[in-house]
């Protein structure tokens, strides 16, 4: 199930300033999750799933 996430217009306009061409916000998000898990900051801030 999909849900929505508001974000305000000048973090948008951040993300958007670093996707890839034809990439998506959602698949810049995802990636970007990715890159914390792999060098694990999520693990080291207490974020860990």
């Amino acid at each position: 199930m999909a849900q929505a996430i508001e974000l305000a217009h000048d973090l948008a306009e951040r993300i958007d300033r670093h996707r890839e061409e034809g990439e998506s916000r959602e698949e810049f998000v995802r990636e970007l999750l990715d890159v914390y898990k792999t060098e694990g900051r999520f693990v080291r801030e207490g974020y860990s799933e």
